[in-house]
């Protein structure tokens, strides 16, 4: 199938920059983004025994323009762009089928590899990031382990950055670096299934608790900073209107360990 959409939005890019006195100082850029995307997708997908194997690549040709600058740094320079850029992805899934109690598809493995590239020589702009998650079974039939890695590059002088939708690791804000990697590994467990309604509004499914660890590498001109961190999320399923769509809302403890 082809795939076409026009996107606007107003974007803000943060960064750290250097002053004379060798110090940070957090600069915001605040601008309108157009994006006219075409592209299409080639799915294939397979059944065998209990699992459903995927595989997905989608190329899409996008002309970006962006304008109306405005940051919170004085004399910030700036330009507006208009160039083509292109993106790839592919994506790869092999998923054991699960029971509704399962909180995780065992013994399944996905990958997915973005690439994106400016197609004109006079905006500096490119991005490769990668995901890839791992699962297992846990100590009894229900519980959950899952092992993942994240990596991703974008030097951060580049004329134009994409839209971060990285996941770093979790309790730390996002750095502003041109290398990325993170690894994590998370437990889960039901803790109870209360199955129960509030005036037909909202349907509480599930309490479940995940442990998780992870351990991050952010890296800047040479300079790698640490982010390792450990902590436990407890997750509610509901289904709101009865609608029997599950909505996952929780809490998370995060202890930062760098």
């Amino acid at each position: 199938p082809i795939t076409a959409s026009i996107e606007s939005t107003k974007r803000v890019n943060t960064s750290n920059i250097s002053n004379s006195n060798d110090r940070y100082i957090t600069t915001e850029v605040e601008f309108d983004e157009i994006s006219k995307n075409i592209g299409f997708i080639v799915p294939l997908s397979w059944t065998h025994s209990n699992y459903v194997t995927s595989l997905q690549f989608t190329p899409t040709f996008s002309a970006i323009e962006t304008k109306n600058y405005t940051s919170n740094l004085v004399g910030y320079p700036y330009k507006n762009l208009n160039f083509n850029s292109a993106h790839a992805n592919l994506t790869f899934s092999n998923t054991r089928m699960r029971a509704v109690q399962n909180l995780n598809a065992k013994w399944s493995q996905n990958v997915t590899i973005d690439y994106f590239k400016s197609l004109d020589n006079t905006v500096s702009s490119e991005k490769i990031s990668a995901i890839l998650n791992l699962s297992a079974v846990g100590l009894s039939k229900n519980h959950g382990l899952d092992f993942s890695f994240r990596y991703k590059k974008e030097l951060m002088v580049n004329d134009y950055l994409y839209v971060d939708n990285f996941i770093h690791a979790r309790g730390y804000k996002p750095l502003n670096s041109d290398k990325e990697t993170v690894y994590s590994a998370n437990y889960s467990f039901p803790i109870c299934y209360p199955d129960f309604g509030f005036g037909g509004i909202v349907y509480l499914k599930r309490i479940h608790a995940n442990l998780f660890y992870d351990s991050g590498m952010a890296e800047r001109f040479e300079t790698k900073f640490k982010q390792n961190s450990t902590g436990a999320e407890m997750i509610f399923t509901l289904s709101p209107l009865n609608l029997g769509a599950n909505l996952g809302i929780g809490i998370r403890e995060s202890f930062l360990l760098n």
